[in-house]
C-alpha cells in the first residue's frame, strides 16, 4: 500500500463461497490494515466472485460481457461450458 501513487484509493473485498466489500475504496492507510487484519480464512475460494464484487462496486453501471450475474460472467467467457466437458 505504501507503494501505491499519490491519490490512489484501495478496497478490500474478501471472498469465499460469495464476493463481500470489506473496505470501501479508501486512501486510509490505517484503515485498509484494520480491515485486512479481520480478514479470516473460510470455506470457499470461488475468486471469480470477489473480483466479480469489486468491479460491480466501482462499476455498479457496466455490465460486464452483458453479465448480470456471476453466472452470467461465466457463462459469457465459456467457463462453464469448458466446466461441463469434462
Amino acid at each position: 500500500m505504501k507503494l501505491r501513487p499519490d491519490g490512489a484509493m484501495v478496497g478490500v473485498v474478501a471472498f469465499g463461497e460469495s464476493g463481500l466489500v470489506v473496505q470501501p475504496p479508501t486512501d486510509d492507510v490505517d484503515a485498509l490494515e484494520a480491515a485486512i487484519d479481520r480478514l479470516a480464512p473460510e470455506c470457499g475460494t470461488s475468486l471469480g466472485r470477489g473480483i466479480l464484487t469489486a468491479l460491480n462496486f466501482v462499476a455498479p453501471e457496466s455490465t460486464l460481457g452483458g453479465a448480470r450475474t456471476p453466472q452470467d460472467s461465466l457463462r459469457n467467457t465459456g467457463f462453464l461450458a469448458q466446466k461441463q466437458e469434462k
